[in-house]
Parts: structure tokens; sequence; C-alpha cells
């Protein structure tokens, strides 16, 4: 579920204000304007006559990212009041951002701030999830990139198992990463999956994923099948619930 815009909000700001209190407890400026954006390029931007930090929503997946991005936008915010440059000396990572950003990194013991802040979908999402339906018509792939769309297509593929008149119908999940995965799919597939940060979709007939998953299904997950119709609308009534939920 996506979290209210304004506790997003104010998650913005209680990370800023860390950064402040721990980095530049002696400095008075004005508090930015905080705006969540789906941002095309990059998790986070600063505007720098509007005072303004921009923050993409898919950061909230993660207290990592978001702390890692408000920071960097944060230092930008120091350098444009404090020194004037902002992002005018080397597209605003110049001497002075690099400095912080060696301290923070340095008093944080890992790479807090870099230079470039990726695209939303690669930087987030870490986990994807393979969903195979192995039935009387054939073999169906299915790929989802966060727990909730999981469970979506996990439901989805369960009750089609359920009710098909096929012996014995399959279905699993494999957990993977976006190494792994984009080495599994052709290019094309790749591309689209990096760059639209797509929540979920059809892989389609593929003879490495196949393989892919003969070699890890020890570590796959078994979905029980429901032998009665009666028992599969359960997952009909839940996969319902679950779109108009999202629909809304």
């Amino acid at each position: 579920m996506a979290l209210p815009r304004k506790k997003a909000l104010v998650r913005i700001e209680k990370e800023y204000n860390l950064f402040m209190k721990k980095y530049f407890p002696k400095e008075t400026i004005p508090t930015p304007t905080f705006r969540i954006r789906k941002l095309r390029k990059a998790v986070g931007s600063y505007r720098i006559l509007a005072q303004e930090i921009n923050i993409h929503p898919d950061c909230f997946m993660s207290k990592k990212t978001l702390r890692d991005t408000v920071w960097h936008e944060a230092i930008h915010h120091v350098d444009r009041l404090l020194y004037g440059t902002g992002k005018r000396e080397n597209k605003g990572h110049g001497k002075f951002f690099v400095e912080q950003m060696n301290r923070v990194n340095k008093k944080e013991g890992r790479d807090v701030i870099t230079v470039k802040l990726t695209k939303p979908f690669e930087r987030v999402a870490k986990k994807y999830f393979l969903h195979f339906f192995f039935g009387a018509d054939g073999v169906f792939i299915m790929w989802s990139n966060t727990p909730l769309n999981k469970l979506a297509i996990t439901g989805a593929l369960v009750y089609h198992a359920a009710t098909e008149r096929s012996e014995n119908p399959e279905v699993y999940t494999l957990e993977t990463d976006l190494a792994a995965f984009t080495k599994l799919v052709d290019p094309i597939t790749a591309k689209v999956f990096r760059t639209q940060n797509i929540p979920m979709g059809h892989i389609g007939d593929d003879t490495k994923l196949y393989r892919f998953f003969d070699t890890q299904k020890k570590t796959a997950e078994k979905h029980a099948v429901p032998d009665s119709d009666a028992v599969a609308k359960l997952y009909e009534g839940a996969l319902d619930a679950y779109l108009k939920k999202r629909l809304k």
C-alpha cells in the first residue's frame, strides 16, 4: 500500500532534520520545500530558485534509499544557501559537495551519498519474483517486483491451477535479483523492465527460464493448490478484493 502523501512528506522532513542536526548543527538556514514527484531519470532532485527537494515515490519502498536520497539533496540545499554555488559548479557536484559526501560516508561507514543518483527502479527494487505455472495448457511464466504484486500473481495462478481440469497442476515462485533476471530475459524485455518500472507482466516462452527453474527448483516456493472449486473461489474473491482496492 502506498504511503499517504502527508505521512510521506513528514518522513522526508524528518530525514532532512536528522541530516542537518548531525552534520550542520550550527547552521541556521531556511528549510526547503519538500515534494513527491515521479522523476524520469533520478530518485531525487533539487530546484535552486524554488529551494525545493523532490523525492521519487519509489524511495519509500526502502528506508535506506529514502535517507540516501534526502541527504544527497540536502547537501545541494546547504551548498546553495551557504556558498551560492548550488548546481552551477560541475552540475552541483563540485568541491563542496564532494567534501561533504566524503565526510558523511566516512562517518556513516558506508556510501550513503554518491555523485549520481540512479533510476528509481534500479536503485530501490532488489528482489524479483518469477512465477511458474505448470498445467495442461503448458507453462505460464510471470514476474513481479514487489511483495504485494507477488501475492496477487500467486493468488491468480493458484486459482487458475485449482480450476483447471489437468492432473497435478503446479505453481512455484522463485526469488532472484536484477542481474540474474536481466540475463534470463531477452534484451528488449530487460530494457522495458528497467526503464518503465512495470510492476508485473508476462515473460512468455523462454528456454533459459525453464533451465533456470530446473537448477533452482530446490529453493523454489511451491504453492498449495486446492482440489475443489469451492476452495478455489476463495482465491478469486481475494483477487477481486485486491484489484478493487488498487483501482480505487
